[in-house]
């Protein structure tokens, strides 16, 4: 009977250790795990023999298909494990003056990638993200290196420190802002270096009035009432006025070029009439003086023979005459004659 009893004991002890094995098997142990996935992290409660992708749904994270975790994501949990890395794919582009180089990475920051490429973060070259963030699959990492460069804008010169590449990165970099007809040198595009100098000229363009005389014409004409060779004013000149618009283009302030877009006459200009006279003045003979009368002849004596008598004085005629007008504008002047013997006499009119 004792024997019995005692067989039964050993299988109830046994029954109880099997209980409390499965019940410890049902029951594991909990785990507080940290997931961390490029610097941003994720407290997760987990058990004992949880696999790190069960754990990485419970996060809700999702691995790419080139991303990689430490544990492995098929890997079981084990009692001291605290901290899930998730390690980022990532194919980067380096940039540095003007030079690019591809990398690629799992889990590495701005600096391994500098590194990889070929460059080194030191002697004042600087990437344009911090060197100890995590990449991101596609960033370009820029690097500079701080240099001294001189800016004339609007004729006005001034040195700045600054790690832009380019001249384009530069005026970004200072906030300068380009108008549309403003001219720069270099090019936008051009690289920076040490000492180089940005000439920004500023183009302005304004319109223009200005008032002009218009000079007034003078037009002749015929007149048979005056005398050939006179003249007379019948309406006097007047002189007019037009308004000219130009637009009139500046660079930096001084003006470089106008060009004339408009003209619109204010006051018309009136002619200057003369009449020139064409009338013909008709010559007429001057008489010749009468001679004055001789006496009669005394009869000689009849033995005295008969004188020889003189022959009669020939008469003279006009030849020529001749108007001339006074300098005065007056309208007077004289008569030159010329007479057929060859002498001249004058005669005012």
């Amino acid at each position: 009977m004792k024997t019995k009893r005692f067989i039964k004991l050993i299988s109830l002890a046994a029954a109880l250790c099997v209980t409390v094995i499965a019940l410890a098997s049902c029951g594991a142990a909990k785990l507080n795990v940290t997931v961390s996935d490029s610097g941003v992290t994720t407290d997760v409660e987990t058990a004992v023999g949880t696999k790190v992708s069960e754990v990485l749904k419970q996060a809700n994270i999702t691995l790419g298909s080139k991303d990689k975790t430490d544990p492995g994501a098929d890997e079981e949990l084990k009692e001291g494990d605290k901290e899930i890395i998730v390690k980022r794919y990532a194919k980067v582009t380096v940039v540095f003056n003007g030079k690019s180089q591809t990398v690629e990475l799992i889990g590495g920051t701005v600096e391994q990638a500098v590194e990889k490429a070929g460059f080194t973060l030191n002697n004042g070259v600087e990437a344009n993200s911090p060197k100890g963030s995590f990449l991101k699959d596609g960033m370009t990492i820029t690097l500079s290196k701080e240099i001294t460069v001189k800016l004339t804008d609007g004729g006005k010169s001034k040195e700045y420190t600054t790690k832009a590449s380019t001249v384009k990165a530069f005026l970004d970099e200072q906030k300068i802002k380009l108008g549309k007809d403003d001219i720069i040198s270099p090019d936008k595009d051009e690289k920076l270096e040490k000492g180089d100098e940005i000439i920004i000229k500023r183009v302005t363009f304004k319109e223009e009035k200005k008032t002009e005389t218009v000079k007034y014409s003078t037009k002749k004409q015929s007149d048979d009432t005056l005398e050939a060779g006179s003249t007379k004013t019948i309406q006097s000149g007047v002189n007019g006025k037009k308004e000219i618009t130009y637009k009139v283009k500046y660079i930096d302030g001084k003006e470089d070029s106008r060009k004339k877009i408009n003209e619109k006459v204010v006051t018309k200009a009136v002619d200057e009439i003369i009449a020139v006279g064409t009338k013909q003045q008709v010559e007429e003979a001057t008489e010749a003086p009468e001679p004055a009368p001789q006496p009669a002849p005394t009869q000689a004596p009849a033995t005295q023979a008969p004188a020889t008598q003189a022959p009669a004085p020939t008469q003279k005629t006009v030849v020529s005459k001749e108007k001339v007008l006074n300098c005065d504008g007056s309208g007077h002047g004289y008569y030159h004659i010329t007479y057929s013997d060859g002498s001249e006499s004058y005669e005012e009119f």
